[in-house]
């Protein structure tokens, strides 16, 4: 896993209502009991994070369901 992943791995568990060990498959929804205010937090502390500004468009479930959908993103976004 690179540094990238790591921190995003390391993000989404701290932003995470149940506290479990996080893998790039982990579901941020299902597993972890993310909602729409975790969502909210987990958006900002990636943009802080990594210097983006992540687009209203790209703001989807689909893009948020794993931390490899994160990563995926980001590296779209970059």
């Amino acid at each position: 896993m690179n540094a990238k992943m790591q921190s995003v791995c390391d993000i989404v568990k701290r932003k995470a209502v149940i506290q479990k060990e996080v893998s790039l498959t982990t579901d941020l929804f299902r597993e972890l009991g993310y909602d729409s205010f975790q969502f909210i937090e987990l958006v900002v502390e990636l943009e802080s994070c990594f210097g983006i500004e992540i687009p209203e468009y790209k703001l989807l479930p689909e893009n948020f369901t794993t931390a490899q959908n994160i990563v995926d993103l980001l590296e779209e976004l970059n």
